[in-house]
């Protein structure tokens, strides 16, 4: 009875304020800790502070062989991802409003999670950061959108195996706006002046984090099953430069030829370890 005799402004102002709290964009990384002192996205991929409503990001540990994520984003409702695109595996995602993550382990091999609002999902295995070696693997994912306040919510439940060896790396980062007007903010960057053009963040701005708090019973110290496929699948393959690449930079033909030469040696090491 008394919140009706508040002006319909201020109810939504209250909602609004006590809501914020709980789109806080903290990164809870492998601790699923309240701390304050939690990493939070504060930069634009320029470095300059970013403004707008907070994210909110945990990841928990290793449940029936996956790592749950949950998220807990600002909804922008600009560009819709076409309506005919199902729900799932779309490569396109990362030219509409999405969130992205980016795990890496030796050799700056990288898992690179991207999701979106309605749906859809990218799996990026990185060999290093200028070569994408597989890019169609599927995974839970969920996700719901609120149009008041405007948030939406995810949960992401990543295959153990899906990881590279000795993850100690981690960045996230969210990409909204319209062509036009892009803007990407990022968890980590540093001093040194990122591309003009909106790519994925360069593995030199990720932090350290303590994947072991993650894990349970699965060992980290050694080459999934999942990746040593990939790695031999790419090394099988034929290729051409026309492959979908994630990082800062594109990988040519010598790139390649180096890859082949040394995944072949890699390959051939993991097996007799």
């Amino acid at each position: 009875m008394v919140a009706r005799c508040v002006p319909s402004h201020l109810r939504w102002a209250a909602v609004l304020f006590l809501t914020s709290g709980m789109t806080q964009w903290i990164v809870r990384a492998a601790t699923g800790s309240t701390s304050q002192n939690a990493p939070v996205i504060e930069k634009t991929w320029y470095g300059t502070p970013r403004n707008g409503p907070a994210y909110n990001f945990t990841i928990h540990q290793e449940n029936n062989g996956e790592v749950p994520i949950y998220l807990e984003a600002p909804f922008y409702n600009e560009q819709e991802t076409p309506r005919s695109t199902p729900m799932g595996g779309f490569l396109g995602l990362l030219n509409y409003e999405a969130f992205e993550m980016q795990f890496i382990g030796d050799g700056d091999q990288c898992l690179h999670i991207v999701v979106g609002p309605a749906g859809h999902y990218i799996i990026f295995l990185m060999y290093n950061e200028q070569l994408s070696m597989k890019d169609d693997l599927r995974m839970a994912y969920d996700s719901k959108v609120s149009y008041f306040p405007p948030y939406w919510k995810a949960t992401i439940k990543i295959p153990l195996e899906y990881f590279p060896k000795n993850v100690k790396k981690f960045n996230a980062a969210s990409r909204h706006g319209l062509r036009h007007r892009r803007s990407m903010d990022v968890l980590y960057v540093d001093a040194e002046p990122l591309p003009s053009h909106f790519t994925s963040p360069p593995f030199r701005t990720a932090q350290s984090i303590n994947f072991e708090k993650v894990l349970l019973t699965y060992d980290n110290t050694k080459v999934s099953k999942v990746w040593e496929r990939a790695i031999d699948e790419y090394r099988n393959a034929p290729h051409d430069t026309s492959s979908p690449v994630t990082g800062s930079a594109y990988g040519g033909p010598l790139v390649g030829a180096l890859f082949l030469a040394y995944t072949s040696a890699y390959v051939a090491f993991i097996k007799y370890m």
